[in-house]
């Protein structure tokens, strides 16, 4: 996330002789500090100020000293041999000269620095500060006031503050570790430096994968900040306070320190209320230059709420985006500051909502075709409502998204809508640009086709729905390189023979039940399609032709981890079914026994290769048991079926 406001200071050289402002600071202390809106934005690298530093304050000089005037900075005034006023003048050199320095340090900090030399002008930072710091340290232990005492107090917490800042950015962090531990205790009445050190401390034990640690910092700051918003006034309040700004920062830094301890439901939300935080504090312009950056985080947090299956959260987070873009009045036209890609993914991120109502419905038809209930599931506490503050969020957001889609005329409508979505994604991810965007958008469109299954109303419709998703998959599998897209050749092969076996059984079926007369060559074509499937996905597991590094060429390669030996081997099994229930071409006994020969020869393959302990299936997580049997009773039944294969009748399908 990009910071919300980066306003940097211009530095003035340190040997320039500048006039001391006349106007008197007396009652604004160090706490006027946080008002005035200097700060170091946590993560974020940058000075974030409300108002630019008029001039670097002076050290009181003796009027009659000689070469001197009175409110004129001479080069060398941080001397630490020069010992600062007692009294009223060490008041006002607390207030004045000491914060001029410190301004000019934050401001040399966030200069940018040649890239031979990155630290160049935090090194100049550091010596102001250290040479301050000395300064300041020498006025402990004389006779002050009680409100001299605690401006002292104040100072030292901010120089230090400042100094460790400086000694993080400039990768020392163990120095600056020791500095900010020493700001945190002195600043507990400034709010926003408090809560900067807490900040700084936290990224320090995150980069040294301390993520608890780092939490309880945060955690700390974050408490800090909501008992400030009980006394805070109007102002303070605001988004674009600097308090708030802190605040912000701290959001944004909790989320990533949940990631790493394994909260990922906190890290979503405080992601989303960092976005919605920013997205109300920026300035027109910054809209549009974080435009990109902005919808994009809100379509990946969309994406985290889809996968943990909370589809309202996840069209939240679509229609803040689409809310965000209409903070922008050109957002939307053509070359506007919103990318043709960021465009084409939230688009896509409205389909894969819609792909998801779609499953879940299909597989609530299921459950409800076999007889079963849905298991409920326990509910996932919720820490924070998952809403955005931009206006028109309501606008987006689907109709009747927390209801289930139980009919197939309601199904339908939901299919349209998303072939119009992914068509549009299709189109701005062509496969030659965008070659893996296109496949798994085409791939959201064969699961839209495949959820209408259980819906349909006849095996004719059934059918046609997978011959759809077989004219979506095959000419983009056909078109791939599996050298440069092995995995996406492998998914797509697989799925393609999945429907081609679907529609071989069920035109099987309803010859064989004399429900409808079905052609030979249709039933050939299918298995034929099947088998020619199975086979591409089978051979893209073989080794590559003359690799050294593989002992035994005859083995399939990548086959370790269950799930994907589990892919493989269904696979092979669905092979070997399709060989068996494809019909012969002739009617002659060596043709009948060809296919029945092949897919002996996979059940045998398959037992095989479950023999080895080295393919044995864990006892927790997938297994082949089932199918392991079925393949050990074919291995011993085939042979037999084909030596009387000449006295078996071929059915009205054609197959033994």
């Amino acid at each position: 996330l990009k910071p919300v406001e980066q306003t940097l200071y211009s530095a003035m050289p340190e040997t320039e002789v500048r006039e001391v402002s006349d106007a008197s600071l007396a009652t604004s202390e160090w706490s006027r500090l946080a008002h005035q809106g200097w700060m170091m934005a946590a993560k974020f690298s940058a000075v974030a100020v409300a108002k630019s530093v008029a001039e670097p304050s002076v050290e009181p000089q003796d009027a009659e000293a000689p070469g001197h005037q009175a409110g004129v900075v001479t080069k060398g005034f941080l001397s630490k041999r020069k010992q600062p006023p007692v009294g009223g003048d060490l008041g006002n050199f607390l207030d004045t000269t000491a914060r001029g320095v410190m301004d000019q340090a934050s401001a040399l900090m966030a200069r940018e620095a040649p890239e031979k030399t990155p630290f160049m002008h935090k090194y100049e930072a550091r010596e102001l500060l250290v040479g301050l710091l000395a300064q300041v340290h020498s006025c402990e232990g004389r006779e002050m006031s009680t409100g001299i005492q605690e401006m002292l107090a104040g100072c030292i917490g901010h120089v230090e503050h400042l100094l460790g800042v400086n000694f993080y950015e400039s990768e020392e962090i163990s120095q600056g570790e020791k500095h900010l531990m020493i700001a945190k205790d002195l600043l507990k009445q400034h709010h926003i430096e408090h809560m900067d050190c807490l900040n700084h401390l936290a990224m320090i034990w995150s980069t040294r994968a301390e993520y608890v640690k780092a939490e309880g910092f945060l955690q700390t700051s974050q408490e800090l900040h909501d008992a400030f918003l009980v006394t805070a006034d109007a102002a303070s309040v605001a988004l674009s306070s600097p308090e708030q700004k802190q605040y912000t920062a701290t959001l944004f830094l909790l989320a990533q320190v949940y990631q790493h301890t394994q909260q990922a439901d906190k890290s979503a939300r405080c992601c989303l209320q960092t976005l919605d935080r920013q997205a109300l504090s920026l300035t027109p312009d910054e809209l549009c230059s974080q435009a990109n950056e902005w919808v994009s985080n809100a379509i990946q947090l969309s994406g985290y709420f889809l996968s943990q299956e909370e589809l309202v959260a996840c069209a939240s987070c679509l229609a803040a985006a689409e809310a965000f873009l209409d903070l922008i009045p050109a957002a939307r036209t053509q070359g506007g500051c919103v990318s043709e890609e960021v465009t084409a993914n939230l688009t896509w991120g409205w389909g894969k909502l819609h792909v998801a109502r779609l499953v879940a419905a299909a597989s609530t038809r299921v459950l409800a075709l076999d007889g079963l209930q849905e298991v409920p599931q326990e509910a996932t506490p919720v820490s924070l409502p998952v809403k955005f503050s931009i206006d028109n969020v309501d606008r987006y957001m689907p109709p009747d998204l927390d209801k289930p889609i139980d009919s197939y005329p309601a199904m339908c409508i939901v299919v349209q809508l998303v072939m119009a979505l992914l068509t549009r994604v299709c189109k701005a991810f062509p496969l030659d640009g965008a070659c893996t965007e296109h496949v798994v958008a085409v791939q959201d469109m064969s699961r839209s086709y495949k959820s209408l299954v259980p819906f349909a109303a006849s095996p004719n419709d059934v059918s046609k729905l997978h011959k759809r998703r077989i004219d979506l998959l095959e000419p983009v599998a056909q078109a791939l390189n599996p050298q440069c897209f092995d995995w996406l050749c492998k998914e797509l092969w697989y799925e393609v023979a999945e429907a081609y076996r679907e529609m071989l059984d069920l035109k099987i079926a309803q010859l064989d039940s004399g429900a409808k007369n079905i052609p030979k060559t249709k039933l050939m074509t299918l298995g034929s399609g099947a088998t020619n499937a199975y086979a591409k996905f089978v051979d893209l597991f073989k080794p590559v032709p003359g690799d050294q590094s593989v002992k035994d060429h005859s083995k399939p390669q990548g086959i370790t981890e269950p799930a994907t030996r589990r892919w493989y081997l269904t696979a092979r099994f669905g092979l070997a079914r399709c060989l068996a229930r494809t019909p012969a071409a002739e009617e002659d006994l060596i043709s009948r026994k060809m296919p029945l020969a092949a897919s002996l020869g996979e059940y045998k393959a398959i037992v095989d290769l479950m023999a080895d302990p080295l393919h044995a299936f864990p006892k927790n997580g997938p297994n082949f048991d089932q199918e392991l049997k079925i393949c050990q009773e074919m291995v011993e039944l085939l042979p037999a079926k084909m030596e009387r294969l000449h006295t078996l009748d071929t059915g009205r399908s054609g197959v033994s």
